[in-house]
């Protein structure tokens, strides 16, 4: 556990992770960025789902895939299922919201 300074606020929004890799939001502090490598021991990437900078809010990552927004191109689907290494799937919950970080 380590405090974390920084501007961004709600950081479970900025961030989606699982045991390996974490997918931030573009502006986090290059300090944070660094905090969240060594406390989680991942590889950090920054990145945006269907265009939003809240990837936490946007995207739901676990070891076996993740599940983004409904809206995520699929060339950017792609290119991030590369990245990360797991396989992607777009899609909604609790009846049809986007926000997937916020319902699972």
């Amino acid at each position: 556990v380590q405090k974390v300074e920084e501007r961004l606020s709600a950081l479970g929004n900025c961030i989606a992770c699982n045991d390996y890799v974490a997918l931030v939001h573009t502006d986090l502090d290059r300090e944070t960025e660094e905090v969240i490598a060594d406390v989680l021991k991942v590889d950090v990437f920054r990145a945006t789902i269907a265009q939003n900078v809240l990837v936490g809010s946007y995207c739901v990552l676990t070891n076996q895939g993740g599940l983004v927004h409904a809206r995520t191109p699929m060339q950017d689907m792609e290119e991030l299922s590369q990245l990360i290494q797991v396989p992607l799937t777009a899609g909604t919950v609790n009846r049809g919201s986007d926000i997937v970080g916020a319902g699972v």
